[in-house]
């Protein structure tokens, strides 16, 4: 595989020569390295500031000491390349490296994928290495034993629980949802449920023939939670190290429809709407089966800046999650081309190692215990890990209403630069007007799931 490419060397305190092209190493192939130094204030004063996520592309390129021009300049090199090999796009891979003392990153440029998106893959690293000088920063930061330098951290960040008799549906979307508050609501489980077990055996029971897809727990993964794919596996055959993981219940399980109710607090949502077609109509509500305890999924953020919630149905699990001031403190890194949920080398389930990674002590995780019948809200943006206790099953959705529109309308125009879907999915939510019923009530999925006309 020819891989093709310029050493890109960003130094912020000098505009005149913000770019250097020069050949890496090896005939024909090249290294395009960012070096940044500068950057990390700017972003974690953002952050703590609770500014809604977006930054403009021009803003970002600003706080991380690179030009527009910078840009452009790269742009034209790429199209050299692309004369050179008759090739309109090119494919890129990002790893953290240390040149010369300088921790930096490098994209590696080949011609494999024709589906990659240059101007994603700059902004996916601009993404990681803005992550990395905000953990910098905030480390030299903390290191200064001045009172007011201290960050102040709430030992025991407790989660509110609420019975839902006591919350109405404006009360939560004012306290909870717009807030960006996490919360626990309690007694919802006849509603939900419609008065049916939804243990493992009753999912036996009514679909245990049902092949579904299973994931498995892989150490160093890459992927999303930790999680990878492992083939399917009926619901009735399940091995104990296969895990049941967001399975959408309308696309593979639609007999359990009938017996699924969305809370009121979630049925503003967006995306199942009788009258879309489009990407995640169908996602959602989705199905999780543990068969054995100690089946996790690592630390993720959900995806386009959805808002999230889990029913326990059966079981215990426990839920470990951050504010998203915390996520430069997570270790955050962003290796996988066209994506930009990051993938976390901190592992909270397992322990954290302070010595390898200091700045986690800088972080304040919630931790609750999710029993039968317990609901849990988590805002969008904020990083979780979840271990199964005890066998167990759940029910969960991601949605968007008005509380995380301009957030999803952030990530989804990322993601856009990739996926056609998220590009009309976007555009779908630009030009909506998301109105807030706040007299809503539970919804029965089956009402949702009405073929489109």
């Amino acid at each position: 595989m020819e891989l093709l490419a310029a050493w890109w060397k960003i130094q912020p305190q000098s505009t005149s020569e913000a770019l250097k092209i020069k050949p890496f190493e090896g005939k024909g192939t090249y290294l395009l390295t960012t070096v940044m130094q500068n950057g990390g204030r700017e972003f974690l004063e953002r952050r703590l500031a609770r500014e809604k996520e977006g930054v403009r592309k021009a803003e970002m390129l600003e706080i991380l000491g690179m030009k527009e021009e910078a840009v452009e300049e790269f742009k034209k090199v790429l199209k050299t390349m692309q004369d050179v090999t008759g090739e309109k796009t090119r494919t890129a891979s990002a790893e953290t490296v240390v040149i010369g003392g300088v921790k930096t990153t490098q994209l590696l440029i080949s011609d494999e994928d024709p589906s990659l998106s240059i101007e994603g893959e700059i902004l996916r690293l601009e993404t990681w290495l803005s992550m990395d000088n905000a953990r910098d920063y905030a480390l030299n930061y903390f290191s200064q034993e001045t009172p007011s330098k201290k960050r102040k951290k709430d030992p025991s960040n407790t989660i509110q629980r609420i019975h839902t008799d006591s919350l109405s549906v404006r009360d939560f979307h004012e306290k909870f949802a717009t807030t960006q508050t996490p919360v626990i609501i309690e007694g919802l489980n006849d509603t939900v449920t419609n008065g049916k077990p939804w243990d493992h055996q009753w999912l036996i029971e009514i679909a245990g023939q049902k092949k579904v897809p299973v994931k498995k727990s892989v150490t160093n993964s890459m992927e999303w939670g930790g999680l990878e794919c492992a083939g399917c596996e009926k619901i009735s055959e399940l091995s104990n190290d296969s895990y049941l993981f967001d399975v959408s219940i309308p696309l593979y399980l639609e007999e359990l429809n009938k017996h699924l109710t969305i809370p009121k607090y979630f049925a503003n949502d967006f995306l199942p709407t009788p009258d879309r077609v489009g990407l995640y109509r169908d996602a959602w509500p989705s199905l999780f089966v543990a068969p054995s305890a100690g089946l996790s999924s690592k630390l993720h953020v959900d995806t386009f800046g959805s808002n999230f919630w889990m029913m326990c149905l059966s079981g215990q699990k426990k839920w470990i999650f951050y504010s998203t001031m915390d996520l430069p403190f997570l270790y955050p890194t962003y290796p996988l081309q066209g994506a930009f949920e990051p993938v976390f080398e901190v592992d909270p389930i397992e322990g954290v190692s302070l010595s390898a990674h200091p700045a986690y002590a800088h972080a304040t995780p919630y931790e609750v215990i999710l029993n039968p019948g317990d609901v849990i809200f988590v805002p969008a943006g904020m990083t979780h890990a979840v271990t199964n206790l005890t066998p167990s099953v759940a029910i969960s959705g991601n949605f968007i209403d008005s509380s995380n529109l301009s957030c999803a309308l952030s990530a989804l125009s990322k993601n856009a630069l990739y996926d056609a879907g998220s590009a009309a999915l976007h555009e779908e939510l630009s030009v909506s007007t998301l109105v807030h019923d706040f007299d809503v009530q539970h919804v029965p999925l089956a009402h949702l799931k009405v073929s489109p006309s």
